[in-house]
């Protein structure tokens, strides 16, 4: 008797492995200094803004979110913020409160949701987004 329990242990961890919890930071766990630093010297030296990636939209496609995240109202004036332009952390800013309009898919984008990545010798940056989705 003694030996069927070591042997049902190893069967059952087999069988049903238990899920190795590896705790790596969110992709958008950048510190708030390091990120404002990043921007500051984006707009200051005029990095092109090359590639936005949304992260977390489970429900909803990017076709959606991805229009509100290049154009918006600004007052009276329309303005917009594709890959290819100039990096501005006003547009960056205004870009995100128009995506936080979509309130039935999504939970509001703030600056802390942004990651930011500087590439030095092109001059360009790409920014990750993460959302929250909202449950259906």
């Amino acid at each position: 008797m003694t030996l069927r329990a070591p042997i049902l242990f190893v069967l059952l961890t087999v069988l049903y492995p238990v899920p190795q919890f590896a705790f790596e930071p969110s992709p958008c766990s950048q510190p708030s200094s390091v990120r404002e630093s990043l921007m500051r010297q984006a707009e200051q030296n005029q990095f092109t803004l090359r590639r936005v990636e949304f992260i977390g939209l489970t429900y909803t496609r990017d076709d959606v979110v991805r229009p509100r995240m290049t154009r918006f109202k600004d007052g009276g004036r329309t303005l917009s913020f594709n890959e290819g332009d100039l990096f501005s952390r006003y547009k960056l800013v205004q870009s995100l409160r128009s995506v936080s309009r979509l309130r039935s898919e999504i939970y509001p984008v703030r600056l802390s949701d942004v990651e930011v990545r500087l590439n030095q010798s092109e001059k360009t940056i790409d920014m990750a987004i993460c959302f929250k989705p909202k449950r259906r």
